[in-house]
């Protein structure tokens, strides 16, 4: 559809609606919306025909809607009537989605004309707030006092930290006034007695008694506005934060008593102005949870060693410490070759660390995800450190080597760990990236990786090559670099996602189907069920 046929379809449907044309501007429109008994009038701006910017739709006159609180709006009076990022039209019909838009925002006034207008504010409260982001960098549940810092410009990260006295932030930050002081609440901050939004210290005061309804925290607020503090409101759906503006007259007074500074303040909190913030978590830990579903465990309570960190283990690690790994307890990377310039086409690693050791380099890349990571890095041969791998409650062979991944099965069987404590977790591909898979590791009472191919001499027992790719072969490199296997950049990760998956829900406690395939090459590829594959009678690295 044509731009011009697409104006005319648009400004024919809002005319059918009696919605006309702003005289001032061609692609804004002026009509009534019905909501429920009432009517409000509103205007309607199509800016964009690829609908990539929604259409947006203000209410022309606020005063004339009697409802208090007028839950998804944006400037006072544009109407939020779909979810950014999942609400979708459709550009082939411009007119049906002019209609949807016109329903949907009516939809949503109509649910503030019946009341329920302040919990839905409740749900979006900090756009409400406003204000720049704080990132808070210390953990819950936080100490009574927080100190501020600002990035310099030199420096990377978040602008602006809130940190606990002695959290060590990084690198790269000063030490702001004022500090702030926390204020946690139990109730969900949202409109109260009226106020949408608190904008003088007396409005601030009235709105947390509403929510809380005790008189020490009127008392508390007064004090840290009277020792210079701003503070931070910690509720159930957000971080709340603010800082004040006294008048003159107070500012003027030198030296002031503080019991009498504090009545002063009290006395006139109706001219104490406050700019709000808005509080971030950003600590390791919230960080990790928030993609997650809720009460979804994460690897923060594992210790994790990642053996092998290549074109599988470069990839599979960072996904590991976004699903916890090295928050609480330690993470080992353990690798014995330097990246060269010929791994880059598929590694995570970049230009930047060419010829330094791979473990080394990829924790000091795991430090920029989050620099309260806790990794060690060991350029060692993994079959020098036993004693080092086997106490780790999580052990990742992303090594690729069949031989290397024997000797771990060897050490993990010996060892005889309990299935619930402790498991390895083999990452592998077959042939030219055809196929990964992921094999849990379990203990004794489940097969072990020598189980999934007993002999040297037979295929593997759940081989997801076809018959015309068994014969894979690596390149020949030469004697220095050794042997290559060619493949792109998505097999690896798409080993790594397979594995990291396997292993968060290991640690949901499903136990089911030990071994997992993922086809990479459909036209070399053929589907293998998820399975737990059986014990093989006389399996040497059973036995």
């Amino acid at each position: 559809m044509s731009a011009n046929d697409a104006r005319w379809e648009i400004r024919q449907t809002l005319r059918a609606r009696n919605f006309e044309p702003d005289l001032h501007d061609a692609e804004r429109y002026i009509g009534d919306l019905k909501v429920g008994h009432q009517t409000v009038r509103v205007s309607i701006e199509v800016r964009d025909l690829s609908f990539c910017a929604l259409p947006r739709v203000h209410i022309q006159d606020r005063g004339s809607v009697s409802w208090d609180v007028l839950a998804h709006t944006q400037s006072e009076t544009g109407i939020c009537y779909g979810l950014k990022g999942f609400y979708s039209l459709d550009p082939a019909q411009p007119g049906a989605a002019i209609v949807r838009v016109l329903e949907d925002s009516a939809k949503t006034l109509l649910r503030s004309s019946k009341g329920r207008g302040p919990n839905e504010v409740a749900q979006e409260y900090a756009a409400y707030w406003g204000g720049p982001d704080y990132a808070i960098y210390s953990a819950r549940p936080w100490s009574s006092k927080m100190n501020s810092f600002e990035r310099l410009s030199t420096a990377n990260g978040p602008r602006f930290l809130l940190a606990e006295a002695g959290t060590k932030v990084p690198a790269g930050y000063s030490r702001l006034k004022p500090r702030f002081c926390v204020i946690e609440i139990s109730a969900t901050a949202r409109p109260a007695r009226g106020i949408l939004v608190p904008m003088t210290l007396s409005q601030l005061l009235d709105w947390l008694e509403a929510l809380e309804g005790t008189g020490s925290i009127r008392r508390s607020v007064i004090e840290a506005v009277a020792d210079g503090m701003g503070i931070l409101i910690a509720a159930e759906n957000g971080n709340y934060g603010a800082f004040f503006d006294l008048p003159t007259s107070l500012t003027r007074i030198k030296n002031p008593r503080r019991r009498f500074l504090i009545d002063q303040i009290s006395k006139s909190a109706n001219e104490v102005g406050l700019t709000q913030i808005r509080g971030t978590p950003c600590d390791l830990e919230s960080i990790t949870m928030r993609s997650l579903p809720r009460n979804t465990k994460t690897l923060s309570d594992f210790s994790v060693c990642l053996v092998g960190c290549g074109a599988i283990g470069g990839h599979l690690v960072r996904l590991l410490c976004q699903l916890g790994a090295g928050s609480k307890k330690s993470l080992t990377i353990i690798d014995p070759d330097t990246l060269k310039s010929g791994n880059v086409g598929r590694h995570a690693l970049g230009f930047s660390y060419i010829d330094r050791p791979k473990a080394a380099a990829m924790a000091e890349e795991l430090l920029k995800l989050h620099p309260d990571i806790s990794v060690v890095a060991i350029q060692a041969q993994a079959t020098d450190l036993r004693a080092n791998i086997m106490r780790h409650d999580i052990i990742v062979d992303a090594t690729g080597v069949e031989n290397v991944s024997c000797l771990l099965n060897h050490w993990f069987r010996e060892q005889g760990a309990p299935v619930s404590k402790k498991a390895l977790f083999h990452s592998f591909l077959f042939g030219h990236g055809v196929a990964a898979q992921s094999f849990a590791n379990l203990g004794n009472e489940f097969a072990c990786f020598r189980c999934l191919r007993p002999s040297r001499n037979e295929t593997w027992r759940h081989d997801p090559r076809k018959s015309d790719a068994q014969n894979d072969q690596p390149l020949d490199t030469g004697c220095g670099d050794g042997a290559f296997l060619p493949y792109g950049p998505y097999a690896g990760t798409a080993a790594a996602s397979l594995t990291a998956q396997h292993i968060h829900e290991w640690i949901q406690g499903v136990r089911r189907h030990t071994l997992r395939t993922l086809i990479i090459d459909s036209e070399r590829g053929k589907h293998v069920k998820p399975n737990t594959p059986p014990k093989v009678p006389d399996c040497p690295g059973c036995a």
